[in-house]
């Protein structure tokens, strides 16, 4: 989304109840209300309507009267009535204004009949709306609302539910929408529509649900609220409202299904600690030109509200067309949990200007599943996004960059951590910088990749999904996507703090470390089968030496060794066991890379686990993989000064000091992982070191 004026449209909710009791007085019991009965067919505005045998027929009768708390107005099942529903009165605490139905049969119908809203509620509050549909019906083309929920220089307002309700059939524009003002316009219609106005008295809502609702065919949103002048925040560059951000509070959103809207889904504008849970949204963005923006899920002017729990489907559109989208002037929003697939502009977008900044994006442990045009749209103003322990999946037949390649989408600053990325498409990684300069680590990119982002820590072999694509409707259809009890990705990501306490599934973390993608493995480590690789035939430098004899050995041409009281010659790195030494005196113990072949036992390996490091700086060659066919893979490996250490590298031992040639060095030193990945299916036969003498390798161990 460009603003905040876009086409969106948000199922809001809140979690808790506003309840406004001293401690020191008695809580205020009010009269239980008075019912009031409305029957379409049979009833008569000149009975008193608080019966089932004398009702009010009319919405005229209705909007006549000033409720008070705690009554209910009740409209008969199988009913139906054209015009505005406009109720006036507040309820309080405890005792709300409640519209539901009476009878068995239908919900009971009100269709605004092409009216500007079929039913609004103004600095109102403590009202639930219930059991019934809202329509509004028309042939021609105007801005239109279901449920128009306003306030005006009204300080606080409590308490707006609605539950259980239908609705459908709310027309505006669709399909003659355009881009630019059409998207401005378009942003407040819809099913439920939220606006706050006024410039005097700082306004908001608190305690609003939106729960167990059905949404079809809603134009042009399925929700925006609330939108709001008290927006100045000048970290987020907002100025030019009526005052200091003031947002509504307690919003919840649950257990909605929104199908075939077109426009925007759902939208939380100027709402703080929303959450939007276990909602189904299908087909939005449908019946609109592809080059009209809008969202299935968005956010605007918000702080610290949650999506999770989700599963979105099918959006349409280019222009955005995204199932998540955290828009400009947001703070600390977190999507988790959620089930993206097969929406048509991808799965996450952070939205962004210069005058509506966007901090501290949260994307974990989700699972995308063939969303299409790019993964990522990340906008230049949005900072210190995170987007880690997401599980995603390209099918064959697509063709999906890692960023949409037609917006300004590899700007601001982000980090990518314990990723997955399975690739059965079209070839990732193209074109100029396909991975913009975002800090990418322990992911893991799998299938058809022309090049993976600078990542030291990545897994390039088969993360051992177990049915990976196998995905349908439902979030519960996606055990496909757990990891099998011999993954590598299993004990291999890196620790992430406030993580939210678990996986995808509801599984604790961490069992044990950290997993890659939204599965945390909750079973017994299948330990990988290794192969420790005799290298006392190919060493030809000796690089330790012991606190006896600390001239012994050489390994950076300038007298300096490692310290071989501090090594383990035997360590186990991320499950696997590598050999180390001979470290006796006068023994080599180090292969100096000058373009040898090193045999290894013939056979399918998964991973070529290589420890070494580098002297006299940091040192890239090219390890060659040789196959039984006769065919071969370059891989490129940039080893690290054995002195530098990066919390990016695979540090297998730190130790503290080093030896020159006479006392110990005070200088911290390393030994480093590096992983090649074998072409898969294919038999390896021997591997050919680089042809660069400051690149040195300690030990190999072959992964099956």
């Amino acid at each position: 989304m460009k603003s905040h004026m876009r086409t969106l449209a948000t199922i809001v909710v809140i979690l808790t109840t506003f309840l406004s009791v001293s401690v020191f007085t008695p809580v205020k019991v009010h009269a239980a209300g008075t019912v009031y009965y409305v029957d379409s067919v049979n009833g008569n505005d000149n009975n008193n309507g608080t019966s089932e045998s004398t009702p009010w027929k009319t919405l005229s009768k209705v909007n006549s009267m000033t409720f008070q708390p705690g009554d209910q107005i009740k409209f008969k099942a199988g009913g139906s009535w054209t015009g505005q529903l406009l109720p006036k009165g507040s309820g309080s605490s405890g005792n709300p204004i409640v519209i539901t139905k009476y009878g068995t049969g239908a919900d009971p119908i009100i269709d605004g009949a092409g009216a500007s809203y079929t039913m609004r509620l103004h600095n109102q509050q403590y009202w639930e709306i219930r059991n019934i549909e809202i329509m509004n019906t028309a042939s021609t083309d105007a801005l239109r609302i279901g449920l128009y929920i306003t306030a005006t220089d009204a300080g606080t307002l409590n308490h707006i539910y609605v539950q259980n309700v239908y609705f459908h059939d709310i027309r505006s524009k669709a399909p003659n929408y355009s881009p630019g003002s059409h998207e401005s316009a378009g942003s407040f219609t819809g099913a439920i529509v939220g606006r706050i106005f006024g410039n005097t008295v700082p306004t908001r809502f608190n305690d609003v649900r939106i729960e167990n609702c059905t949404f079809r065919n809603t134009d042009r949103n399925m929700f925006y609220f609330f939108d709001s002048p008290w927006y100045n925040d000048s970290e987020l560059g907002m100025s030019g409202g009526a005052g200091a951000m003031f947002n509504s509070t307690n919003v919840v959103v649950r257990n909605n299904y929104a199908v075939d809207i077109p426009g925007t889904g759902t939208c939380l504008c100027s709402c703080d600690g929303a959450i939007v849970e276990y909602n189904i949204l299908d087909n939005t963005q449908c019946n609109v030109p592809a080059n009209v923006a809008g969202v299935a899920c968005s956010t605007w002017s918000s702080q610290d509200c949650i999506y999770q729990y989700n599963e979105v489907m099918n959006t349409n559109g280019t222009a955005d067309g995204q199932s998540f989208d955290n828009d400009g002037a947001c703070r600390r929003c977190i999507f988790q949990y959620n089930y993206s697939h097969d929406n048509n502009g991808g799965f996450f977008l952070v939205c962004s200007l210069s005058s509506c900044k966007v901090f501290d994006s949260v994307c974990r442990y989700n699972i995308s599943q063939n969303d299409r045009t790019g993964l990522f749209d990340h906008r230049a103003a949005s900072y210190n996004t995170k987007i880690y322990n997401n599980t995603i999946y390209i099918k064959s037949g697509l063709t999906v960059p890692m960023f949409r390649p037609d917006t300004d989408s590899k700007k601001g600053t982000a980090a990518f951590y314990n990723n997955i990325f399975y690739n059965m498409g079209g070839s990732m990684g193209t074109g100029y910088n396909p991975y913009g300069n975002f800090t990418w680590s322990n992911n893991v990119f799998y299938g058809n990749f022309a090049t993976t982002p600078n990542d030291a820590n990545k897994i390039t072999s088969d993360p051992m999904l177990v049915n990976p694509g196998s995905g349908g409707n439902g979030r519960t259809t996606v055990d496909g996507y757990k990891l099998k009890p011999n993954s590598p990705c299993i004990n291999t990501g890196m620790i992430i703090s406030n993580n939210g306490g678990k996986d995808y599934w509801g599984n604790p973390l961490y069992n044990g470390s950290p997993d890659r993608g939204a599965h945390e493995y909750e079973g017994t480590v299948q330990q990988p089968a290794f192969t420790k690789v005799d290298l006392s035939s190919y060493f030809n430098a000796d690089g330790f030496s012991y606190d006896t004899k600390r001239n012994d050995g050489n390994y950076d041409d300038s007298g300096y060794t490692y310290s071989a009281d501090l090594v383990n010659p035997a360590p186990v790195f991320e499950n696997v066991e590598y050999q180390m030494g001979p470290f006796a005196n006068g023994q080599n113990n180090v292969v100096n890379c000058s373009n040898q072949t090193i045999a290894l036992t013939p056979d399918s390996y998964i991973s070529i686990r290589i420890l070494g490091s580098a002297t006299a700086g940091d040192k890239t060659g090219t390890f060659r993989i040789n196959y039984s066919d006769g065919t071969y893979t370059n891989v490129s490996v940039t080893m690290r000064d054995w002195c530098t250490g990066s919390s990016g590298q695979k540090i297998v031992q730190t130790m503290a000091h080093r030896h020159s040639q006479t006392s110990d060095s005070p200088q911290t030193n390393y030994i480093y992982a590096y992983y090649l990945t074998p072409a898969s299916g294919k038999t390896v036969t021997s591997i050919r070191l680089p042809n660069n003498t400051h690149m040195h390798v300690l030990a190999i161990s072959l992964v099956k």
